[in-house]
This record gives structure tokens, C-alpha cells and sequence, in this order.
């Protein structure tokens, strides 16, 4: 029987930094931006032979990736989202809950969900993502080894941590009891109710352990946690790998447009390096983006969208974001929000009209979001990982030779918008 997974993620970006870490080693994967691309009205297994028909498919991906969107969503929303995709695609081998690395969205409702939907008791829960400094000891969540709360999630805008121990975190909105797992790799008895058993994890060796240890009982069946146990999951799982380079050559010297909507301080930080490397940055103010969304047709967009296509022809790289992105202004906070990365995603469309093919990077999964809605791009294919956590994609469907590159707002060095435009220009070379 063939071996197949599907990964169930919060946001965009992190589906696809998940899905790429099986691309890599030459397994099928196909990422859906919206969980309403897919047909819920029944559980039936004629899922998959319509979902083929309608995108012109003839075959199924090893691994299925839905981007649920619900880092924002309540935890009733969330955990009706899990339960359909999970309902809707019975079948599977194995399932995959991508959670945010630094415990952000509704991780107790969406672990429950996931265990109910797919009739388990046992859930492990691997949080950590040493590739990215985000470590997990004594059930406790670190980034750069301080407890997570105290460090830069703290002022997250839209999703500030406030809680490190995440036995606590999941009880919020699950009763499920909690077994936290040392590194002594020792698996626990099962207890006579459900239980979501958490794992430590400091290095990439701690967490192929805890995969092995997990293959060894029979406990991968459902499994969640974010990218970097994803990877190890990928190598321990019986996919018929075939590890490769990935060559992508597109024809030219593509321009190069980088859209940031993330609000993240590590993320503004670096649109402020790039623009101090002499990158040409091109903002919208936050306030009129949301209470004047028409602004689009307005003098100042169209200004706008002048001054980024003529830096995109001219010098090959252009920044577009919104004042708060560019460190300029406070983020908007009121339920207006919601209309910045759909003006952002408007205005690349826009600007794509004008210029033609070009590779896009996006920060920001809600960002991602709205610019793959206004390109009317359903599923995107993952190619390869550029570093971790960013990774290199191509829209299904789309024209012209553009790659689609992201990358979460909330990590990276400051210098990471130059490694990526270095990186895409010698892949057009």
C-alpha cells in the first residue's frame, strides 16, 4: 500500500517550510492554501478522484499539505477546521499536526481535534526546532536559550507569548492530560484516557531519537510539532526517497520584488538592513491601507505602483511592505487589519501585469496568503530549502519563470533579504 501523509498547518508560510522538508529527498508534495479549496460537503473517499479532476491532476501527492490559516482563527474555528481535513481525507497513512514553533495559534484545540478526528489516544508532540534555536527542555519552550516568553515573542503584534511551559500552553483549551518526555527517550505506559505526550528536544540528534523511539511503538500514526521535527519524520517514514539537487533555471535575469507585511521586530529589523544595502523600499501607510482599501485606484497606488516597477526594471530588486513593516509607524489595531495583505497581495498583482515574470519573496505568512488569493494561486509545489525555514517554491499553474521564496516573519539574521536576492541571482545565472 502506497505510503502517504497529510500535514494539517496554521499559516502559509509554515506549510510550506514543513512541506519542503519532504520535497528535499524527492517526495511528491503539494501545498493548499486554503482549506476552502477543498470539498467538505461529504467524508467520502471519492475525495481525492474529485480533487484530481478539478485540478487536472492525474495523480496523488506522497504528501498533502492544508494551510488552515488558523494562527488567528478562535479555538472553535481551528478545531472544526482540523476535524473536517482530517475527516475528509480518512485514508491517509499517517497524519502530521504543524504547529508554530514558538507556541503561537491554538495548539490545545487543534492537538485534541486532530487525536479525536483520527480516533487516537496517544499524541506526541515534538515542539522543538533546534535548526532555528527553538529548543524544548523539561517541557519547556526557548528561543535562543531563554524561555520564550521573556524574549522578542513577547511583543509579537499580533500573537504575544505569554506562557513558556507547555503543558500550560495546551490547557488553555484542552482537558487532555499532558506526559511530559525527558531526554532519556523512555516512553511511558499508557495511561487509561487519552494523553498528549510532549518531548524534549536541544538537538537534531535529540529529535531522530524521539522519531525512532516513536517508529519502535507504533506512534506515528498521528504526530505533531513544527518543521524541524517534520524533517526528521520525513527520514524516518517509509517514503520511497530519492535525494537530489534541485535544478531550477529559469530563462533571464528576473527582477526580484520582496513584500513584506509581517510586523515581527526581527522581520523589520531586516527590510531596514536591506533598505541601509541601497534595496529600494516602497511602503503603503497602514492607516489609509485599512479604512481606504480602494486607495488602489487612487494617485498615490498608482504612484506607487510606478515607482516599484521602474526600480524593478531599473536595478533589478524592489522592496513593497506598509509603513509598520518598515518600522515607520505602529501596527493598525483595530478589525480593519485584516485588509493589509490583501491590498499588498492586489498590489503585486498589479505590479506583476507591468513588469512580467519575476521571483517573489514573501514575508509573512498572512502576507503569503493574500498575494497567492490576488494571483488566484490554489496550490503551490515546495522545491528545495534555501536555509532553514525558508523555503524555495513554484505556483501550480503559474506562468512564466518566477520562483515564489518565504520565509516566517519571526527569524533569520539581518542580512537575510541580501542572502536571498544573492541566492536567486546566481540561480539565474
Amino acid at each position: 500500500m502506497k505510503t502517504n501523509l497529510l500535514i494539517l498547518a496554521d499559516d502559509l508560510t509554515g506549510a510550506l517550510d514543513t512541506g519542503v522538508q519532504f520535497a528535499k529527498a524527492g517526495i511528491d508534495v503539494e501545498v493548499i492554501i486554503s482549506p476552502e479549496l477543498v470539498k467538505t460537503s461529504d467524508y467520502t473517499r471519492d475525495y481525492t478522484r474529485d480533487y484530481n479532476r478539478d485540478h487536472n491532476r492525474d495523480h496523488n501527492p506522497d504528501v498533502l499539505v492544508i494551510n488552515l490559516n488558523t494562527r488567528h482563527a478562535s479555538p472553535q474555528e481551528a478545531r472544526a477546521a482540523v476535524t473536517n481535513m482530517t475527516k475528509t481525507f480518512n485514508n491517509y497513512s499517517y497524519y502530521y499536526k504543524k504547529t508554530d514553533s514558538c507556541l503561537r495559534g491554538n495548539i490545545g484545540a487543534e492537538l485534541e481535534a486532530l487525536m479525536n478526528a483520527a480516533g487516537n489516544t496517544r499524541l506526541p508532540f515534538v515542539p522543538a526546532f533546534p535548526g532555528l534555536k527553538r529548543t524544548t527542555k523539561n517541557g519547556f519552550q526557548y528561543l535562543n536559550g531563554e524561555l520564550i516568553h521573556k524574549s522578542s515573542m513577547a511583543n509579537d503584534p499580533l500573537n504575544p507569548i505569554t506562557e513558556s511551559f507547555i503543558p500550560a500552553v495546551i490547557a488553555k483549551q484542552s482537558a487532555v492530560p499532558v506526559i511530559l518526555v525527558n531526554q532519556t527517550f523512555a516512553i511511558p505506559e499508557p495511561a487509561q484516557t487519552s494523553e498528549i505526550l510532549v518531548f524534549d528536544g536541544e538537538t537534531f540528534d535529540d529529535l531522530k531519537k524521539t522519531a525512532n523511539l516513536l517508529w519502535e511503538n507504533n506512534l506515528l500514526k498521528i504526530s505533531a510539532g513544527c518543521a524541524g521535527f517534520a524533517e526528521v519524520l520525513m527520514e524516518t517514514l517509509p517514503f520511497d526517497k530519492k535525494p537530489q539537487e534541485v535544478v531550477v533555471n529559469p530563462s533571464g535575469n528576473l527582477p526580484i520584488l520582496i513584500i513584506s507585511g509581517s510586523l515581527h521586530p526581527v522581520s523589520v529589523d531586516q527590510i531596514k538592513t536591506a533598505k541601509d544595502n541601497r534595496i529600494s523600499g516602497f511602503c503603503f501607510s497602514d492607516e489609509k491601507v485599512v479604512l481606504q482599501p480602494q486607495r488602489l485606484e487612487s494617485k498615490e497606488a498608482q504612484t506607487l505602483l510606478q515607482d516599484c516597477t521602474k526600480s524593478l526594471l531599473d536595478k533589478g530588486v524592489c522592496i513593497l511592505g506598509t509603513e509598520a513593516s518598515f518600522g515607520k509607524a505602529k501596527a493598525v489595531q483595530n478589525n480593519g487589519a485584516e485588509n493589509i495583505p490583501s491590498v499588498l497581495g492586489e498590489m503585486t498583482r498589479k505590479i506583476i501585469d507591468k513588469t512580467g515574470s519575476l521571483h517573489l519573496v514573501v514575508f509573512g505568512g498572512d502576507t503569503l496568503q493574500g498575494i497567492m488569493k490576488a494571483m488566484r494561486y490554489n496550490v503551490l509545489k515546495p522545491l528545495k530549502e534555501i536555509q532553514n525555514g525558508i523555503a524555495l517554491a513554484r505556483a501550480q499553474g503559474q506562468t512564466g519563470e518566477g520562483l515564489l521564496v518565504t520565509k516566517a516573519g519571526a527569524f533569520g539574521d539581518k542580512d537575510i533579504v541580501s542572502s536571498i536576492v544573492e541566492y536567486l541571482k546566481q540561480t539565474d545565472s
